[in-house]
């Protein structure tokens, strides 16, 4: 009796914290669509082709949950090589850009993994659409360190960024999910290309 008691609770805890992640998930999701839909001259197509990837992100990220003292925490670095191996096969035979990732081991918390993926979709996907014009050939480098803090970066070859362009929904989506995970964003130009940067608290799981 005393199992299947404990057993109960347990299973009235995991659906109490699913009914929360998952009402958090549609709230960042809705805010998200609000910043779409203030974005003039996209198409509802390239619109809703964005969001479903957004949506293909959230829900990759319950492949990757393991329990560890009682607590869901998901595998970082195994995660977001899963995303840089989608974002290949995604472009393969389309475009001549390779995106590459080099991550620490890193377990965090189920609630940061989903905004960090995305910040990393995000900015992948922006790289793609902006640093390689005209069919040029280049590379993306996805990197996460994990050590008295979380830092990551991707960083690009491409053209550079331009200071005259405003930001588009990407980069507004990656700036609302680096606040939510606590941290702050940095933009550079290098001599080849640019990164960002994400750094953000280490929580200890």
């Amino acid at each position: 009796m005393e199992k299947v008691v404990r057993a109960e609770k347990a299973k009235t805890v995991l659906l109490m914290e699913l009914a929360h992640r998952t009402k958090n998930n549609l709230a960042m999701l809705s805010a998200m669509m609000r910043l779409q839909a203030k974005l003039p001259g996209v198409s509802t197509s390239e619109a809703l082709t964005e969001m479903s990837e957004r949506v293909r992100i959230m829900a990759q990220v319950y492949d990757h949950l393991t329990i560890r003292a009682d607590r869901k925490v998901v595998d970082a670095r195994t995660y977001l090589m899963e995303i840089c191996q989608h974002l290949t096969a995604s472009i393969s035979g389309m475009s001549p850009v390779a995106v590459k990732a080099d991550a620490d081991e890193l377990y965090i918390h189920s609630e940061q993994a989903v905004p960090m993926a995305i910040v990393v979709n995000e900015l992948v996907t922006n790289s793609l659409k902006y640093a390689f014009p005209e069919g040029q050939a280049g590379l993306i480098q996805v990197t996460l360190r994990a050590n008295e803090e979380v830092v990551l970066s991707v960083t690009d070859n491409g053209v550079g960024m331009r200071s005259d362009v405003a930001d588009g929904v990407g980069a507004r989506v990656v700036s609302l999910l680096a606040q939510q995970l606590g941290g702050t964003i940095t933009r550079e130009n290098l001599e080849a290309g640019c990164r960002v940067t994400l750094r953000m608290p280490k929580s200890h799981v």
